[in-house]
């Protein structure tokens, strides 16, 4: 199962609770009268426009929406065949600002406290509002990795103050590690209050504002929605201009000039790919930047039988095999920029920071991933041969399908070797090679590819 459905599986039981009453949508979650409970739900009233249903509810933190619950309180895939969720898990949700929904298991989340929601089936929309005045702060620091300031919680750049309320702009400059990838970040947040000593950690993490994903990796220009937390973001080094917005709990970091990024030397897959269905960080599938375009990653891979072909992205492994630690993964994992189902041929936004996953039909697939900043760019999964892979024409190269005891050679074709993967050579100058099940390397005129014979 998805590591993102790790959270949904914590569920928190209430006895005595059951809604049996048919609705059109219910609210799921954290919320007043439910729970992370597979057959928990409260039933949201119908608006008069088509489709569109609201509740005023007091929420405790993650929360989704459903057609349908579960026929138990362990019956998830009842659940999750009928649930609509946010882009990514778990998802700050801005107040007042209309929101799209995807068809998906992926969490909301809000502050606690009493909301009034309102969701549209037909517009693929949410919208929260606070049913309580909401004071914003006066007064903003950005604080971390800036040149001249070091994590101190006396220590942070006023912002300035916009002629709205809850506004707040500043210019600085970001001090990038001597890494790549993640490693090349300085990271930052904000805080309405410093603290009044330099262990005064207390205030100033109080008045605290950061991202939903631990140490969120910015793409520059993006907004990212904000929420009260100890949470930083993570920028390569250079100049920005930052803007906080309260009124939209949104923070956005606009380079001022060029910046220069240290592009992960390695990316990782994990999961249902290449013969493994373990979902563990501590070991992948290697996939190598290009020599000759910088954040870009290309290779061959397999999907298979799994999770419905489920299979992860990072670009750092933790080392802790023992505990199996998620959070070195997944502060560095690419996860889908919207739906996570892949179409064949397409490319697909993605972006990093989080844990939710991709999938596509389990078989056999060329992959290139392309970046466009450390943490965006996009993700394509194609039949072998209709793509440029490793720098070859597709048009012309030669390529290799993996079938049940064999390995078939597809175009035309200099030279063909077949090795096990301990690099015992199986065959020669072959278009079609009968072999046991397993992993085997199949380089065709000196371009490497891994299948995996069933």
């Amino acid at each position: 199962m998805r590591k993102s459905l790790l959270l949904m599986c914590a569920a928190t039981a209430i006895a005595g609770l059951s809604f049996q009453a048919r609705a059109d949508l219910y609210i799921i979650g954290a919320v007043e009268g439910a729970g992370w409970s597979a057959n928990l739900g409260v039933p949201m009233t119908a608006t008069a426009t088509a489709n569109e249903y609201e509740i005023t509810i007091q929420v405790e933190g993650t929360f989704g929406f459903a057609t349908q619950l579960g026929a138990n309180a362990d019956d998830w895939d009842g659940l999750n065949a009928n649930r609509y969720g946010a882009e990514y898990d778990p998802y700050p949700l801005a107040l007042d600002v209309e929101t799209a929904m995807y068809k998906n298991s992926y969490a909301f989340s809000l502050n606690p406290g009493e909301y009034h929601i309102v969701a549209n089936l037909d517009a693929m929309t949410v919208t929260a509002s606070s049913t309580t005045p909401v004071e914003q702060p006066k007064t903003m620091y950005i604080c971390g990795a800036l040149d001249g300031h070091t994590w101190n919680p006396t220590d942070g750049v006023a912002m300035t103050a916009g002629e709205d309320e809850g506004v707040f702009t500043a210019t600085v400059n970001v001090t990038g590690g001597a890494g790549d990838g993640v490693d090349s970040f300085g990271f930052v947040g904000f805080t309405s209050q410093l603290g009044a000593d330099e262990n005064d950690w207390t205030t100033f993490n109080a008045n605290r504002f950061g991202p939903s994903a631990y140490n969120q990796a910015v793409a520059p220009g993006t907004e990212y929605v904000m929420q009260r937390n100890e949470n930083s973001f993570g920028l390569p080094g250079g100049e920005y201009d930052v803007t906080v917005n309260l009124n939209d709990n949104t923070a956005t970091f606009t380079p001022t000039g060029t910046i220069n990024y240290n592009y992960p030397d390695t990316i990782y897959l994990i999961g249902n790919v290449n013969g493994s269905s373990e979902w563990l960080p501590t070991n992948g599938i290697k996939i190598a930047e290009s020599e000759s375009t910088p954040g870009e990653y290309k290779g061959n891979i397999t999907i298979t039988d799994g999770t419905d072909g489920y299979f992860g992205i990072g670009t750092l492994l933790t080392e802790d095999a023992e505990s199996q630690s998620w959070n070195t993964f997944n502060a560095a994992r690419y996860i889908p920029a919207g739906n996570d189902a892949l179409e064949l041929g397409e490319a697909a936004e993605l972006k990093m920071t989080g844990d939710a996953s991709f999938t596509i039909t389990p078989g056999n697939y060329d992959l290139t991933i392309k970046l466009t900043s450390i943490a965006s760019g996009t993700i394509t999964l194609s039949t072998p041969g209709t793509s440029s892979l490793n720098g070859v024409d597709a048009d012309v190269a030669a390529y290799p399908v993996a079938g049940d005891g064999t390995i078939t050679i597809v175009g035309e074709a200099a030279t063909v070797e077949v090795y096990t993967v301990g690099g015992a050579l199986v065959a020669a100058d072959a278009e079609a090679v009968t072999c046991p099940a397993g992993v085997y390397v199949v380089v065709i005129d000196g371009t490497a590819h891994k299948v995996i014979v069933k």
